[in-house]
């Protein structure tokens, strides 16, 4: 059985500096008959903004998967999905001593707003600025993913065990558990030493460590997803 959502527009990164606007758009077509599972993690983001089961992404699929559900919208926030590949460690700034202008709560959902700041700090830079946010233009197709902040992370982490089989199976590259290589950037400056240091982010535990910001860490994008109420 394959599924379509509704149809339902999103915006995803827009950046006036390279003037372009991304939205998702879902359908739905579900037979009333069919027996409808609830979307929820572990389901599969594809490249036609469809969202759908791994068993019906296999099944019926002709669409490139791009990245897996990790978690329901709630009360607090979207829907949010990761994109299934990841890039080689980068640094937050090659330069020290610049402040990037993001948001520094812990608390805040807010890494769509925070990649916009550093890629903007990098433009205003010129040759200097964040290979972070650089990496999220350079290296992929598909536009509206970001850099988690610290409290996105958080909740990217909660879903590992779900998420990582799937992200397996779809030939996509597993969140690290080791407790040895487990540090992800995360979009969030520390607050009180914004020119200097940032956030990175263990996915074995959830905890967060000041990291200096020409220091080389992992990075996993996420993008919001937006999923009717009744899905």
């Amino acid at each position: 059985m394959r599924r379509y959502l509704k149809h339902s527009r999103i915006p995803f990164m827009l950046l006036a500096i390279v003037s372009l606007t991304f939205s998702v758009t879902f359908s739905s077509c579900v037979d009333p008959q069919d027996d409808v599972v609830p979307v929820q993690p572990g389901f599969v983001l594809c490249s036609d903004h469809s969202v759908m089961s791994i068993g019906d992404y296999h099944s019926s699929s002709r669409n490139d998967a791009i990245g897996v559900l990790f978690t329901k919208a709630s009360s607090a926030h979207t829907a949010y999905a990761v994109f299934l590949h990841e890039t080689s460690p980068v640094q937050f700034s090659d330069t020290i001593g610049v402040d990037m202008g993001t948001n520094t709560s812990l608390d805040s959902l807010c890494g769509y707003h925070n990649t916009v700041a550093l890629y903007k700090a990098s433009k205003a830079q010129g040759n200097n600025g964040s290979p972070l946010a650089k990496t999220v233009f350079d290296s992929l197709s598909q536009p509206g993913f970001f850099i988690p902040s610290v409290a996105e992370m958080r909740i990217l982490i909660s879903s590992i065990a779900t998420i990582n089989p799937v992200i397996r199976e779809l030939g996509g590259d597993p969140l690290s558990v080791s407790p040895t290589d487990s540090w992800y950037w995360t979009s969030t400056e520390v607050l009180g030493n914004k020119s200097y240091q940032s956030w990175i982010c263990s996915t074995t535990s959830g905890a967060i460590s000041e990291s200096m910001k020409d220091s080389f860490h992992r990075i996993r994008f996420i993008t919001s997803v937006s999923i009717p109420d009744n899905e």
